[in-house]
């Protein structure tokens, strides 16, 4: 980025530098952020969990940035508002059957031969033998098969979800491999597919995720090496979100949180910061393998209980799915979850958030300071977006500044600074009222003069 855009971008914030000056907050803690020399000018951090644990108001309106000297630096919320999750988008996926020698005693050697479209896409598959003179059926016995899966040119899909028919049941442990020329295969992710009926409930697993944006073929195959039956289709899945668009990820609080309060069925927790929360992983910790999940959040115990999603978790040998999703996010600290049949041991709670990011501007400053928790911050208005608007034109509509990491925390004040300060006398009140006394009892002075002089007779 050229001085002159850096230098414009800095005019554009110097109005929300002097509202920040204007309120001088006492925080807590502090987290230390090293920023590079010659760098870009605008950075981003994200809060990690220790951060969330320190904040003590539910609107972020505690998080502050200053420099070494103590003065505030400008600083925004990066993170889209929370809302209700976008609807995912799914795309059918060209598919094959990859036979695998299961002779393992057989120096055989298995040979792929494909024919690709100009875009790239499988258009045949054929296998054969090393030596042998025809291709390798399927149904051969020294073969059973797998599914082989063109990704396409997209790299965004987050999962795969495949269709069976519906009078199939099923249970199935899979490993998903991955290649980009077909010859080379590394590991991506293992995952089960599950269809099963139970207690008058359906189990239902046919997603299997990716922690990382997965290579552009797949081999599906079941741990046991049995055949996979042929599927309806197989889709792949994309969502464009906030999350995507500021390369953020889902995190989970390390820490499971317990049930203060337990019941047969009914069981309360408390987080222990404002996580901005979009989903709740149980730990079934063995007490049962099947429940329908209902649950609820709330601020605080001054606020009423809200339904925020339900769904139906278990934990078999082969497949499980602990997680619900919520139905629009939240920051609140209290839970309830509600199980059917009700569980005798409570789950452990563990809550699914997308950090926020900020977006800063520290100039000059090589090292800058987080200040986190207070009890009296008021978040101001710094203009950064502007800013990153007018860098945006320069390097482009998804130029994303720099991810820098929180360092080591220290104590900035304690504990003193989140408690509540006694509020400030009303003097203007008493001003206003005081003259609003004196005002009437001036009215009643003349009111009684006047009435006296009415009264007197005037002499001969």
């Amino acid at each position: 980025m050229s001085r002159y855009l850096l230098k414009r971008a800095r005019w554009l914030v110097l109005l929300g530098i002097f509202s920040g000056v204007c309120f001088a907050a006492e925080f807590a803690w502090q987290r230390s952020v090293s920023v590079p020399t010659g760098g870009a000018g605008l950075y981003r951090v994200a809060l990690d969990e220790q951060a969330y644990r320190r904040l003590h108001q539910n609107d972020l309106s505690d998080v502050a940035l200053y420099d070494g000297l103590g003065q505030p630096l400008p600083l925004a919320n990066l993170s889209a508002p929370m809302s209700a999750p976008q609807v995912p988008t799914w795309r059918k996926l060209d598919w094959f059957v990859l036979p695998t020698v299961v002779d393992a005693s057989s120096d055989a050697d298995l040979h792929v031969y494909v024919e690709r479209a100009e875009d790239g896409r499988l258009r045949r598959l054929e296998t054969r033998l090393q030596g042998a003179s025809t291709p390798l059926e399927t149904s051969s016995p020294m073969a059973n098969g797998d599914w082989l899966v063109d990704m396409g040119e997209r790299t965004d899909a987050r999962a795969l979800r495949v269709l069976m028919p519906e009078s199939l049941s099923f249970d199935w442990r899979l490993r998903v491999q991955g290649s980009d020329d077909l010859v080379h295969w590394r590991w991506v992710t293992d995952g089960g597919l599950l269809r099963l009926q139970r207690g008058g409930l359906r189990l239902e697993q046919t997603r299997v995720s990716f922690a990382a944006p997965p290579p552009r073929y797949l081999r599906l195959q079941r741990v046991d090496r049995e055949p996979l039956p042929e599927p309806l289709a197989v889709e792949a899945e994309y969502c464009v979100c906030a999350a995507e668009q500021t390369e953020q990820s889902h995190q989970l609080v390390q820490r499971a949180l317990e049930a203060k309060d337990a019941q047969a069925g009914r069981f309360e927790y408390a987080a222990a910061g404002p996580f901005p929360v979009e989903a709740v992983v149980l730990d079934l910790q063995g007490s049962a393998d099947l429940a329908t999940v209902r649950v609820f959040s709330r601020a605080g115990p001054e606020n009423e209980w809200r339904w925020r999603g339900e769904g139906t978790v278990f934990q078999l040998a082969a497949a499980s799915d602990t997680r619900v999703a919520l139905q629009q996010g939240t920051r609140d600290r209290e839970w309830r979850i509600e199980t059917t049949p009700p569980l005798a041991v409570a789950p452990g709670v563990r809550l699914s958030y997308l950090p926020d990011q900020y977006l800063l501007m520290p100039g000059a400053n090589a090292e800058v300071l987080v200040a986190l928790g207070s009890a009296q911050s008021q978040s101001s208005a710094y203009p950064l977006d502007v800013a990153l608007s007018e860098v945006r034109s320069r390097e482009g509509k998804d130029w994303l500044p720099p991810l820098l990491s929180l360092g080591p925390e220290s104590v900035r004040a304690g504990d003193a600074a989140l408690r509540p300060i006694d509020p400030p006398m009303p003097w203007k009140r008493w001003l206003l009222w005081g003259v609003l006394v004196a005002g009437a009892a001036s009215v009643l002075l003349m009111i009684r003069q006047l009435l006296r002089s009415d009264g007197e007779v005037p002499k001969a």
